[in-house]
């Protein structure tokens, strides 16, 4: 570093962990043709550049202009690169040359001074072999500043070249497209292109060619596992006894390859989604729900010790929380307050260190809905490590659904959980039970068969526990469900047979009697039951009874009803032939003696004349007032017999099959006049009196191009209006940094005419003349 004011020299050595790149705008010259300059020229210039600002001088004791240039010593491992497109805008149309970002680059260093090379001049260099050979980089990734539009917000993304880690080297190149928790495989050209518009790099990474391909797991073999042996909190004083977790023995149970540990998180709300219903209707998130990790507990699978806990810490969390859900998380604010909470309190480093660990050592981790789990705690975890319950009992054909834990304790394994509130450790209980239940579903090879049958009992009740005391209208019992018989020619394990106590095999019934219940296949079947011998009056009685609770008192008891006259049909279907009458209440209130009946009935469809469906009663019962015999013989024309009701049912009626389209047209007043004057009005004709025909609707295609086009538009006005604003920043940029030298440039002139000034012998002594006269 040099001090502009004076030309004091500072020499100071400081690690730098990534180098800015600098882009410089060549002047434009007609007589010569400018090319754009390779990656490797803008490097080597970011490496010997000098930069002008204010810095303390220790000779002159304060603020002063300072030139500061970067030397280097030594080259790392691994190259960071910031584009700083930002606030440069010279290098963006660089970036958007395909092929411009090389793959693998050359550095070599003499003298402080740094070379590098690229393509062509790389190989050829590397061919000789009596020159000096440069350090060798290869392009690892990168990440992207994305802006695809005005509907979303830009956001970064990371490309990365696999290839370099894998643990044998690749023929090609691998890139791999990191957008949070989106992952998928893209093509090399896509990786590397960039676009001024909407993509533009930010970090540039190269690594050594000695590093790649160079996996080291040495470090797994010193794991330090000591926290998964030892208590700790940092109350470690107030935790009540019972609150412990109880300890792995170190002796018997360490955990490593393929150790089943069930596992279940709480979290709280730190901050509250925040939501805009915009013009339309339409819910855009301006800020999503961010929630922290509050409890976590880890169980064991197997051992005399199976599902106690070996850890069940709660989370110190150090940011203010807005929400505990406690209704689904169980935890309050006491159980996270460090003055007065029972159960052990640990940092949040220290739960993620023992989850760390447990996941290198190579444990098999069983729960329900652990993707999301995991995904806020943040930990990335394969799927050869993960048991999810809710993917074991998913189908897709049947249901796009997950099945929650509840419904699959309840409906599997008799229980009714999370009645009140959730708790980890019950939660990660029931998982393990229920991945074991699986297992044995899968050895019996029905597995098929009973997810169906989740799914069809989750139909009846949507998907939910039935409230209390439903379980018995439902036939639902409380024992153990049975495994089905295995498919021919499969052997394994069956689940062991529970108690039958009326839930696995018997429906209850209203009046079951000594323990006696209906079988199932005799509840679906059509066949009358052999114990029948008639109506069972007490039974019905008892449904009425209900129905009244249900439906208020609609009907009225049999007994109370007054008889109604009955009279023999003749013909052949007289026994069959049989109208039941009802009492049914219109209006609220009392029924009187003269209270009408609806008979509910009609005649046989053979054999019979067309008219009233009780014609014997005669006409007062079905009309009123005076009634003559042409009005009488009227009615009884258009009477239609059942052979006319067969015949119109065959025949197709064009108007009704299909429903009618409708269009309302709205003529202008000319036009209606002469439609009123009874004139005609030829097609294409001047209606409106304009002289102009009246002008069509083009198309949906033609409208789709229309707003593309108009869409075009705006984004090409926007793009020239952020350009123009780019290109005035830069030239007022400039514009001050030419002011900044000129200023420096006439203070350094007036210093340096008072220097000389102040050390001419010849003035001094004029003025010690001239003084005394």
């Amino acid at each position: 570093m040099r001090c502009m004011s004076c030309f004091h020299k500072t020499l100071r050595s400081s690690p730098r962990y990534l180098i800015d790149l600098t882009y410089e705008a060549a002047a434009p010259s007609p007589r010569i043709r400018n090319y754009p300059p390779h990656f490797c020229k803008i490097l080597e210039d970011s490496f010997k550049r000098e930069v002008n600002q204010r810095m303390f001088c220790d000779r002159c004791r304060g603020y002063k202009p300072v030139s500061s240039r970067e030397t280097v010593q030594s080259i790392p491992q691994i190259l960071v690169l910031n584009t700083g497109l930002s606030k440069q805008s010279e290098g963006r149309s660089l970036w958007s040359i395909s092929g411009w970002l090389p793959d693998k680059i050359g550095i070599s260093m003499e003298d402080g001074t740094v070379r590098c090379f690229e393509g062509e001049a790389l190989r050829s260099i590397q061919r000789n072999r009596h020159l000096r050979q440069p350090t060798v980089y290869n392009l690892v990734g990168l990440v992207a500043d994305v802006n695809s539009g005005e509907h979303q917000k830009p956001h970064m993304v990371s490309l990365i070249n696999v290839a370099l880690s894998a643990r044998q080297p690749l023929a090609e190149s691998r890139w791999h497209l990191f957008n949070d928790f989106l992952v998928r495989p893209v093509d090399k050209d896509e990786a590397l292109h960039f676009a001024a518009t909407w993509k533009s790099p930010t970090v540039i990474m190269y690594q050594h060619e000695a590093a790649s391909n160079n996996i080291d797991d040495a470090w797994k073999q010193s794991l330090d596992t000591t926290c998964l042996y030892n208590h700790w909190s940092i109350n470690f004083y107030q935790v009540q006894r019972e609150n412990w977790p109880l300890l792995l023995d170190l002796d018997h149970e360490i955990p490593g390859p393929g150790t089943h540990v069930p596992i279940d998180t709480e979290f709280v709300k730190l901050q509250q989604e925040e939501i805009e219903i915009l013009a339309s209707g339409d819910r855009k998130v301006i800020r999503p729900t961010r929630e922290g990790l509050a409890r976590v507990s880890v169980l064991r699978a197997s051992g005399p010790d199976e599902g106690l806990p070996f850890i069940n810490d709660y989370i110190n969390i150090s940011e203010p929380v807005v929400d505990y859900v406690t209704k689904y998380s169980g935890v309050t604010a006491e159980d996270l307050d460090p003055r007065r909470s029972s159960h052990p309190l640990v940092p949040l480093k220290v739960a993620y260190k023992k989850l760390w660990l447990l996941l290198n050592l190579g444990c098999v981790f069983v729960g329900h809905g652990l993707i999301k789990d995991f995904r806020n705690v943040n930990i990335f975890v394969p799927k050869s490590q993960v048991v999810d319950t809710v993917t074991l009992f998913y189908n897709p054909s049947r249901s796009k659904r997950n099945l929650s834990l509840r419904y699959l304790a309840w409906y599997l394994l008799k229980e009714n959980i999370q009645s009140e509130t959730h708790d980890s450790i019950e939660d990660a209980w029931t998982a393990l039970r229920l991945w074991k239940k699986y297992e044995e579903y899968k050895d019996a090879g029905v597995v098929e068969q009973i997810i169906d049958e989740i799914y069809t009992a989750g139909r009846k009740h949507n998907f939910r526990v039935p409230e209390k005391g439903r379980e018995k209208f439902l036939g639902i019992g409380t024992s153990g469900r049975d495994t089905p018989e295995m498919a021919s020619g499969v052997s394994g394990p069956t689940t062991p047979v529970g108690k039958k106590t009326g839930g696995s095999e018997y429906f209850e019934s209203p009046n079951r009697e000594n323990g006696k219940g209906i079988r199932r296949e005799e509840a679906v079947s059509c066949s009358p039951s052999p114990d029948h011998n008639g109506s069972d009056n007490g039974l019905e009685a008892q449904w009425h009874q209900q129905l009244r609770q249900v439906y208020g008192d609609l009907t009225e008891n049999s007994e109370n009803r007054q008889d109604v006259e009955s009279e023999a049909i003749s013909g052949p279907v007289q026994e069959e032939a049989t109208v039941d009458e009802f009492d049914f209440r219109l209006f609220l209130g009392e029924v009187g003696e003269d209270a009408k009946r609806v008979a509910l009935g009609s005649p046989p469809p053979l054999n019979s004349e067309p008219g009233f469906v009780r014609p014997r009663r005669g006409d007062d019962y079905y009309f009123t007032g005076t009634r003559t015999a042409e009005a009488m013989e009227g009615f009884r024309s258009v009477v239609a017999g059942w052979e006319e009701v067969v015949k119109g049912a065959r025949v197709s009626w064009k108007g009704w099959e299909l429903p009618w389209r409708v269009t309302t047209i709205k003529l202008p007043s000319s036009k209606k006049n002469k439609l009123l004057k009874g004139d005609v009005v030829p097609c294409g004709e001047d209606v409106d009196g304009l002289g102009k025909k009246r002008r069509r609707r083009k198309g949906k295609k033609g409208r789709i191009a229309i707003r593309m086009r108009l869409q075009r538009a705006r984004e090409k006005a926007t793009e020239d209006e952020k350009r123009q604003a780019e290109r005035n920043e830069a030239e007022r940029e400039k514009r001050n940094r030419r002011n900044r030298e000129k200023k420096v440039k006439k203070r350094e002139k007036k210093r340096e005419e008072k220097k000389k000034t102040e050390g001419n012998p010849f003035k001094e002594q004029k003025s010690a003349v001239e003084l005394p006269g």
